[in-house]
């Protein structure tokens, strides 16, 4: 996947899953790795997103990682299975989180 950022260079994005306790990212249903480098890239996150949920793996984290210079960022995945809580009056987002 790639993306732009606002500099005007363009720079590819790597999804991956790590395990949060042994800090190995996945490689394989069999097999994970200590280097990011070796892990399997999803790609996009709706298939990391997908996997982890079908393995039910506890502690993994979401990782987004940039080809540009300390860009990237790990979320872990039950942020995303349960989604972000949002400020809500009368059934509507509040922007800034004030009601």
């Amino acid at each position: 996947m790639r993306t732009s950022v606002t500099d005007n260079q363009i720079y590819t994005m790597k999804t991956f899953l790590r395990n949060v306790a042994t800090g190995q990212y996945f490689q394989s249903l069999e097999k994970w790795t200590p280097d990011r480098e070796d892990a399997y890239d999803f790609g996009i996150i709706s298939k990391a997103m997908k996997l982890a949920r079908k393995t039910r793996i506890p502690d993994l984290e979401l990782v987004l990682s940039l080809d540009g210079p300390a860009l990237g960022a790990a979320t872990p995945f039950v942020k995303f299975l349960f989604g972000l809580s949002h400020p809500r009056t009368n059934g509507r987002l509040v922007a800034g989180g004030q009601a």
